[in-house]
């Protein structure tokens, strides 16, 4: 198979990946609809008044694109049900390029698309005015990008057991930054008494903490995305 990306062979595989999607996208709409069906009835039975839309990303479509990579490469590396999609005319790298136009473009795409339509159907009928729809709409979904890398780390790391895995993962990883950032805090109030007296690491906090918002939103992704692939390129069924 040739090493160098084809984009041509690249928008054939989106294609094929959304075509054998089809139901997935199915499934998720008519979740959707029950969702909204639900919301109309709170409104109705005067349990909400559901006047506004905050943002097109609603609680629903927030959980779908973060485990969007469980729908659809939960079985990656089966040898029954992935070798099909492992034996595409495609390179690795072609293949998770697809993957992560389905997972970080496509389903964010069509949940705000879906969100918009009910939204403007509910404000129609119910008379509501519809404002602040994009407010956090860029933050919400970088926030959702973010928590997705790990379910696709989870489908493209693990070969069984994806889930379980990567929840194991986390408790493991959760504790230790518990006891790191535990045993840190202590040093820096051990060593920056002054510091802290002056308000002066108030500053460097904030400092960090501005870092910590870039980490979160674009290095962390990455990372994990190009372990994703390290691994893709050396699983073997």
């Amino acid at each position: 198979m040739n090493t160098i990306f084809n984009f041509s062979t690249f928008f054939k595989l989106v294609k094929t990946d959304l075509y054998a999607s089809r139901k997935t996208y199915l499934v998720i709409f008519i979740t959707f609809i029950s969702y909204f069906a639900f919301h109309i009835w709170q409104i109705e039975a005067g349990l909400t008044h559901g006047s506004a839309a905050i943002s097109l990303l609603s609680p629903l479509g927030w959980l779908i694109i973060c485990i969007a990579p469980f729908l659809f490469y939960n079985r990656l590396y089966d040898k029954v049900q992935g070798v099909d999609y492992m034996m595409l005319p495609a390179n690795a790298a072609e293949k998770f390029a697809a993957a992560i136009v389905q997972t970080a473009i496509c389903i964010p795409l069509f949940t705000i698309i879906i969100t918009l339509g009910f939204d403007y159907i509910i404000s129609w009928i119910y008379k509501f005015e519809l404002s602040n729809l994009f407010a956090n709409l860029g933050v919400e979904y970088l926030d959702s990008i973010a928590i997705q890398s790990l379910a696709l780390w989870a489908c493209f790391w693990f070969k069984k057991n994806k889930i379980r895995n990567l929840l194991l993962t986390l408790c493991i990883f959760s504790i230790g930054s518990f006891f790191v950032s535990t045993l840190s805090l202590a040093i820096y109030m051990r060593i920056f008494t002054d510091l802290i007296q002056t308000n002066t690491l108030d500053y460097f906090l904030l400092y960090f903490s501005d870092l910590s918002h870039w980490y979160i939103f674009l290095i962390f992704p990455l990372f994990l995305w190009g372990l994703s692939f390290y691994k893709f390129t050396r699983q073997q069924l």
